[in-house]
């Protein structure tokens, strides 16, 4: 009874400290430019009541489908009423439930292997840090996760039942992102292996005994999939969607990286501002669990398990990483593999040796420790700065700071107003997030004659010099920044400008 009450306790504080790490401070991070176009997609499906799938861009349906009911109950219903709180709600609490997976694996890994494996997912600065960002990863990785759970019961008890949960769960995967066929195909390299560590030479036998069910399985992932792509069959043409995307999807041009971008991103140190940021311990504990429980000694089903886990995590490592669009938060799955297979070195740890077992203890604490402090720090100080290797081409504070002041702006130079606005050139996201109190905005992606007469103009890089030509007599020019690396300048029109420094301050 006291040792059931210590696990039921662990795993309490565990769910805790996920949820606090993942909902404290939660609006306070500048919007990312994918938050900010994943969150126009929810605005129009909370304004026009439907959605229709853009097999080209924006990936899968579920993010927005999960986020209406959300911004419906916090009474937000439009572009200009949606919060930074509320379009981040569903994937922090994505990334708290991932940190409960583990729970659904206990016949594979036991306790101690699953505390340690939640223990990691909780704390890993990378996943962390994307359970705090509006996009797609975090609900991917914790689909990821209870397919991978749901599969392997299905494997333990076949049956109808177990297998149509698991396509449930595969459709969840689908309906969140394209990438589902990465997952897919390192799951498909590891499962022979696993199957042989298992069942040994009756494994073909054992593999066909379970083809019958797999239709249910089918009809699980295809139930799924059409209700979120087809908009709960409102918009029957989302069904050819779905599937034209992965013929069609565009990725954006300027995210090409070297093939050993990811291993640079968590497996080797980096000492940046006074904070050593590094994961690389759990590749390491990951490598010495396959060593230890890999071998034949172990059980056949945590040897299995172990097995199919190390190899489904190098396979997604070493086909992201062939891949040359590279961006930090598309290692959110495999680093959700790698921190579960982690948490395995822990298995049966109650077998052990007493000082083998508290030394084992109070290394997974240090590891806790080291990875709580990097997401305390990813998470705040340095959540938009660019020496924290997850803030990838973050939004700049001045962003925030512009969109406040053009509404002071607009509001002191009544009965005259800023717009309507002209934005000038692309790649202007988030940009028209914090723009969202005016109505009247223009996007272009040239400059011409016609901004002479316009209030006020935003210009990107790449247009500085012709709108400088343009308007350096009518307009008054000052330096902003947009993201990282990508500055703005604003053009207020002269008359404005001097009612601006004339006004009182109130």
């Amino acid at each position: 009874m006291h040792q059931r009450f210590l696990i039921a306790f662990a795993w309490i504080v565990l769910a805790l400290m996920a949820v606090f790490i993942r909902f404290n401070n939660l609006p306070e991070r500048p919007v990312h430019a994918d938050e900010a176009t994943g969150a126009r997609i929810l605005a129009q499906r909370l304004e026009e009541g439907s959605y229709s799938f853009d097999p080209t861009h924006f990936h899968g349906p579920l993010l927005t489908a999960a986020a209406t009911p959300v911004a419906r109950l916090r009474d937000e219903s439009s572009w200009k009423e949606l919060s930074e709180a509320t379009i981040r709600i569903v994937p922090a609490l994505a990334g708290s439930l991932l940190v409960l997976t583990p729970l659904l694996l206990l016949r594979w890994i036991g306790h101690t292997g699953a505390l340690a494996g939640a223990l990691l997912l909780a704390t890993s600065p990378l996943l962390a840090y994307y359970s705090r960002m509006f996009i797609h990863e975090m609900l991917l990785a914790l689909a990821v996760l209870l397919a991978m759970a749901a599969f392997f019961h299905h494997v333990k008890q076949p049956g109808r039942l177990s297998a149509f949960i698991a396509g449930l769960a595969m459709g969840l995967m689908w309906t969140a992102k394209e990438t589902l066929v990465i997952t897919l195909l390192a799951w498909g390299v590891a499962l022979v292996p696993a199957a042989m560590a298992y069942w040994g030479p009756l494994w073909i036998t054992r593999l066909r005994e379970r083809v019958p069910s797999l239709g249910w399985l089918l009809i699980g992932v295809i139930l799924t999939s059409l209700l979120f792509y087809t908009d709960f069959f409102r918009n029957p043409a989302g069904a050819l969607h779905s599937i034209e995307t992965f013929l069609v999807y565009e990725t954006v041009a300027g995210h090409e990286k070297p093939f050993s971008y990811y291993a640079h991103l968590l497996l080797w140190p980096k000492f940046h501002a006074g904070v050593l940021w590094w994961e690389g311990v759990i590749g390491v504990m990951a490598l010495a669990a396959v060593f230890l429980h890999g071998k034949k000694q172990a059980s056949p089903e945590r040897r299995s398990f172990v097995i199919f886990l190390g190899i489904s995590t190098a396979a997604h490592f070493i086909i992201y990483s062939l891949i040359s669009y590279k961006t930090p938060w598309l290692m959110v799955v495999p680093w959700a593999h790698a921190c579960l297979l982690a948490g395995c070195l822990m298995l049966d740890l109650s077998l052990i040796r007493k000082p083998i077992r508290y030394a084992g203890i109070g290394g997974m604490a240090l590891v806790a420790a080291l990875q709580l402090h990097q997401t305390l720090q990813a998470n705040g100080r340095f959540a938009q700065d660019s020496r924290n290797p997850y803030a990838y081409v973050p939004t700049t504070r001045d962003a925030v700071r512009l969109g406040k002041w053009l509404v002071d702006l607009d509001a002191r130079i009544q009965p005259q107003s800023v717009e309507p606005i002209a934005v000038i050139g692309n790649g202007y996201w988030p940009l028209p997030w914090y723009l969202r109190e005016f109505s009247s905005i223009g996007y272009w992606p040239q400059a011409g004659e016609f901004l002479k007469d316009q209030p006020l103009a935003i210009v990107l890089p790449g247009h500085f010099e012709v709108v400088e030509d343009l308007l350096h007599a009518t307009h008054t020019a000052l330096p902003r920044g947009l993201r990282q690396d990508t500055p703005i300048m604003v053009h207020i029109r002269n008359d404005l400008w001097e009612t601006w420094m004339e006004a009182p301050e109130e």
